[in-house]
């Protein structure tokens, strides 16, 4: 995660996976554990979306749970630098994750590295709120909404259940 600044890189996903399967065999602790909660591309883009669904898939289909919303690492550098699509997004894969089985988790998360793995080190910065949303309707921009539709109906391709956006 140092050199990538994302929770989401395949190392990063395996060990987190491998520990929260672990934990969750042998104790009885309720264990937060999503690893896409810190990507390395900025809000707006396919890839902030690709990093969010392998790490959540992964973290919920070895037993545990998200307890936040979604921020990239280099946070706090912009101002206004996150949607609530965002974590409205990683709320839906975390739902959508459930009762995965861990090899159909697995085939996910591999196909959507994928997309991405290669671009951690140089992931695209995003946008902010004001490039995104519609401040007056609240609702994302219609360019921002086809990102977003276009990776849900990716997902759905490989199988994962998740909800589409609704106004």
């Amino acid at each position: 995660p140092i050199q990538t600044q994302s929770r989401s890189s395949r190392n990063g996903i395996w060990v987190g996976a491998l520990a929260l399967q672990a934990l969750n065999r042998n104790t009885k602790l309720i264990l937060a554990g999503s690893h896409g909660d810190h990507p390395s591309a900025g809000p707006g883009t396919e890839q902030y979306f690709y990093e969010t669904a392998a790490g959540c898939i992964a973290g919920v289909a070895s037993g545990g749970h998200s307890w936040g919303g979604t921020r990239r690492f280099k946070t706090g550098q912009v101002t206004n630098y996150g949607t609530p699509l965002e974590s409205e997004f990683l709320g839906r894969i975390c739902q959508a994750a459930v009762g995965m089985d861990v090899e159909h988790a697995n085939r996910a998360v591999l196909s959507l590295l994928d997309r991405y793995e290669d671009k951690l080190k140089d992931a695209p910065r995003g946008a902010t709120l004001h490039e995104l949303y519609d401040l007056d309707t609240e609702r994302p921009l219609p360019a921002y909404r086809q990102i977003y539709d276009n990776v849900v109906g990716e997902l759905r391709e490989l199988g994962v259940p998740i909800e589409k956006y609704s106004d």
